[in-house]
């Protein structure tokens, strides 16, 4: 990052060159999509132009097409040329990635069941970019599952962060709240956990399959079960004596799934936030 000599604070440069998100700018919907967008203002189109965060960590907010946008200064500086020569040099850097970014493989978030008592949410990267939604992909797991494509994009940062919202939408369809945690010896509870960031995993098991039980002070909110020597956390969605009830309600995780409009809207109403699993071995 450079900045002008003779400029003593931000504010009184007149030209700056921002580093954004390009969905923010040039998408319909306004939303992020993890694609850098290059943009020359000047100082009149700041906002709240004698902001500590200029100092700390670069963050403005700007005017845009009648829109207030946030991004990061690149550079500021008096003379219009000495931006503008930044800019034509980091778009001939990127040009020259051209043909490696347009072959760059798409990450995925994708959507399949395991078994009749399970369903998984997973972000997958794949060789090769898949051009049709409507495709499915084979996982070569233990045994082969094809699972559906439900969104892709290259920034699986930005896939994170839909799949955390995705995680809200399913629990607010299907949380059941119960405060009788001490008649579950022969419930089935359908629980959500995590084995890793990249997934969230939605199953069907009966209590007596949990474990840490004596520890679980909370047996109504949460549950522990065993995979591959490690235990994970679950939360307790729902509860019944009656498995088929159970599995209607994970019918409507399916569905959730299924029917969504990606990019979601995380402003959406009934939107909670869901809190990070715990791993323990």
């Amino acid at each position: 990052m450079f900045f002008d000599e003779t400029a003593q604070e931000y504010c009184r440069m007149s030209w700056f060159l921002i580093e954004t998100d390009e969905g923010l700018c040039l998408g319909s919907n306004k939303q992020p999509n993890g694609k850098r967008f290059l943009v020359i203002i000047h100082s009149m189109e700041l906002i709240d132009d004698e902001s500590d965060n200029m100092y700390v960590d670069r963050k403005v907010r700007f005017m845009w097409k009648q829109g207030i946008v946030e991004g990061k200064i690149r550079l500021a500086s008096d003379e219009r040329d000495s931006v503008d020569n930044e800019l034509k040099m980091l778009q001939e850097n990127e040009a020259g990635n051209v043909v490696s970014q347009s072959h760059k493989p798409n990450n995925y978030i994708v959507q399949y069941r395991r078994g009749t008592d399970t369903i998984i949410y997973r972000i997958l990267r794949e060789k090769e970019s898949v051009e049709d939604m409507q495709k499915s992909v084979i996982l070569e797991d233990d045994i082969p599952y094809v699972a559906k494509i439900l969104y892709m994009n290259e920034s699986q940062e930005l896939l994170l962060q839909e799949l955390n919202l995705l995680k809200d939408k399913c629990f607010e369809a299907t949380f059941t709240e119960s405060r009788d945690s001490e008649k579950l010896e022969n419930d089935w509870l359908l629980i959500q956990y995590s084995t890793g960031p990249l997934n969230l995993i939605y199953k069907i098991i009966n209590y007596s399959d949990t474990v840490w039980q004596n520890e679980n002070k909370f047996k109504d909110v949460v549950a522990y079960i065993t995979a591959s020597d490690v235990t994970f956390q679950g939360i307790v969605l729902s509860k019944s004596q009656d498995y088929d009830e159970l599995k209607k309600t994970l019918q409507v995780i399916e569905k959730v799934g299924l029917t969504s409009a990606f990019p979601l809207d995380p402003f959406s109403e009934g939107t909670t936030m869901m809190p990070d699993p715990i791993y323990s071995k």
